[in-house]
C-alpha cells in the first residue's frame, strides 16, 4: 500500500523488571482500522508460543534494494490455531530503505496483529492498516524505516485458523512511495468446510388433489417505469484529497460575522501522527463561490470542521474514500487541526 491517510505513528515504551519486558498485547484489527502496534512478547501472550510448521526465506530485489523475507507459520500449544509471521532483511548493499509491508488475498474475517519484541531485529512496524477484509498494510515509519544492513523484527497476524494455503501474496515498498517490489506468494489462513450429515426424509403418502377450476387472470396494465435523468457532476468539481503530506481541500464554508458564510481553498500539512494525527494550516484563499453541485467541506462555530470525501490511494494502484472529522487545537498558531475520525466510504 504506497501512501495512506491514516499514516500513523506509535512507540512501545518497554519497563524491565527483572528479565522481562512489558508492552501492550496484540490487538484486533478490523475492516478500515488503522491501530498503533505497540510490540507484544510471548511472556505477554503465552498463546503466542507454540511450533514452528513452516519456515522458509524469499529473495526479493526492486528499486535498488535487494534482501529477503523470513515468512512462517507456528502452531499455538495452548489451542493448536495459527498465527503468521514475516521478518524483513535489507541488504547492506541496497540503495534505500523499506517503509511497507502489504498483503492481499489474506482471508480471515478476524484476527490480531502486532511485532515480537523478544526476537533479534532492527526496527518494528508503528502502525497496521486494514483496507478491505483481504488487504493489511504494516508501516514501518518516524525512524522505523528497514535501512540497509538491517532488519525488522517479526511482525504477525494471530488468527484462530487451523488450516493454511499458500494463496495471498506480499509486496514491500521503499520509503518513495513509487518504489514498489513485484507481488510475493504468500500464506493464508483457511476456513475448514464441515459437512453435515444429510437427513433422511421419510417419502411422503401420496395425495390426489382434484382438478382445479382455472379461472383466467385479470388483464394487468404495466406502470410505465421512469427513468431518472443521471446525475452530472461538474468537471470542475475537484474533491478532497491526500497526497504525500499534504492534505487539500477545495473548498470549506466558514460562517462569517453577519450570519452568512464564505468560502475558501485549504491546504494543510501532516505536522504530527502521534498520539493522533494533527495537520498545519499552510494555505487559505478566499473564494468568491462554489460550482453547482460541489461536496463542501464545513468549518462550524465549535471549532470543528467536517470533510465528507477525501480521496487516497491504497497499495494495489486503486483509490480509496473517507469521512473525516477534524478539531482545531485551541491557541494554536499557525492553526492546527486534530483527526478526531476517520471512517471509509463508497465515495
Amino acid at each position: 500500500m504506497k501512501t495512506t491517510f491514516i499514516a500513523l505513528r506509535a512507540v512501545c515504551v518497554g519497563v524491565t523488571l527483572g528479565l522481562s519486558t512489558f508492552c501492550a498485547q496484540a490487538v484486533s484489527l478490523n475492516e478500515g482500522d488503522s491501530l498503533p502496534l505497540l510490540g507484544t512478547s510471548v511472556a505477554a501472550e503465552p498463546q503466542l508460543a507454540g511450533t514452528v510448521i513452516v519456515d522458509e526465506n524469499v529473495p526479493f530485489s526492486f528499486g535498488g534494494i535487494t534482501g529477503h523475507v523470513q515468512q512462517r507459520i507456528v502452531k499455538s500449544s495452548k489451542d493448536g490455531s495459527l498465527d503468521f509471521y514475516w521478518r524483513v532483511f535489507n541488504d547492506v548493499t541496497s540503495t534505500a530503505a523499506i517503509g511497507s509491508f502489504a498483503l492481499d488475498g489474506f482471508d480471515a474475517a478476524q484476527y490480531n496483529v502486532n511485532s515480537l519484541l523478544d526476537n533479534t531485529g532492527d526496527g518494528n512496524p508503528t502502525y497496521a492498516f486494514r483496507g478491505s477484509l483481504s488487504e493489511v498494510l504494516f508501516l514501518f515509519t518516524n525512524g522505523e524505516s528497514i535501512l540497509p544492513g538491517t532488519s525488522s523484527r517479526f511482525f504477525f497476524v494471530d488468527t484462530a485458523a487451523t488450516d493454511y494455503a499458500k494463496t495471498a501474496l506480499y509486496s514491500l515498498t521503499g520509503t518513495s512511495s513509487d518504489n514498489t517490489s513485484t507481488s510475493f506468494t504468500a500464506y493464508t489462513p483457511v476456513l475448514r468446510t464441515v459437512t453435515p450429515t444429510p437427513v433422511v426424509t421419510p417419502t411422503p403418502t401420496p395425495v390426489v388433489t382434484p382438478t382445479p377450476v382455472v379461472t383466467p387472470a385479470p388483464v394487468v396494465t404495466p406502470i410505465p417505469v421512469v427513468t431518472p435523468a443521471p446525475v452530472v457532476t461538474p468537471s470542475n468539481c475537484p474533491i478532497s484529497a491526500f497526497s504525500g503530506e499534504i492534505f487539500h481541500i477545495p473548498f470549506v464554508s466558514v460562517p462569517d460575522a453577519f450570519g452568512g458564510v464564505v468560502y475558501y481553498k485549504v491546504d494543510l500539512k501532516l505536522s504530527a501522527t502521534s498520539p493522533s494525527l494533527a495537520f498545519q494550516l499552510t494555505s487559505a484563499v478566499q473564494d468568491s463561490q462554489v460550482p453547482s453541485g460541489c461536496i463542501v467541506s464545513t468549518f462550524n462555530s465549535d471549532s470543528t470542521m467536517f470533510v465528507p470525501s477525501v480521496s487516497v490511494s491504497d497499495a494495489f494502484g486503486g483509490v480509496v474514500y473517507y469521512k473525516v472529522d477534524m478539531k482545531l487545537i485551541a491557541g494554536s498558531s499557525p492553526m492546527r487541526f486534530n483527526v478526531t475520525r476517520a471512517v471509509q466510504n463508497p465515495k
